[in-house]
């Protein structure tokens, strides 16, 4: 259940870091879940709920040193009906990000601008896929032949 308008954008950072190309990556998916607590609404004029989430993932090599970074901005302006499913506990956002296979950490953190807290957990990587995942098979294509 996701209503929320999402923008991305590359972290910035005080020093531009030469980083290698990425040649490899894995892809990764990541639910949230969000207690009714755990979040913070304004009320508008238009009977409206107001939120707005910052989602942060960046992943990090053996050394500490940040790979990949990225953030997605979430606003929401939210129906009463839906905002109180929302406040009941029904709110869960969903994320996909790509991260290069020799990343040995991937660090999340979510804000909430309305209260300004924020939260993060650090991960190891790789993360196994769950035991009833069905699996992925890598295709190769064969070599072109020449005419």
């Amino acid at each position: 259940m996701n209503h929320y308008q999402v923008v991305e954008f590359l972290l910035a950072s005080a020093k531009k870091p030469v980083l290698p190309p990425v040649l490899e990556v894995q892809h990764y998916s990541i639910d949230y879940s969000f207690e009714d607590s755990q979040l913070h609404f304004l009320p508008l004029e238009n009977a409206t709920y107001r939120s707005v989430l910052t989602l942060m993932v960046a992943s990090f090599d053996r050394e500490g040193t940040m790979l990949t970074g990225i953030s997605h901005v979430g606003i929401s302006n939210l129906e009463p009906a839906v905002y109180k499913d929302v406040i009941n506990g029904e709110f869960r956002l969903h994320q996909e990000v790509d991260v290069p296979v020799e990343a040995v950490s991937l660090r999340l953190g979510i804000q909430d601008q309305m209260s300004n807290h924020l939260g993060t957990i650090e991960i190891p990587l790789p993360v196994p896929s769950p035991p009833d995942a069905p699996r992925r098979i890598k295709h190769t294509l064969p070599e072109i032949e020449a005419d």
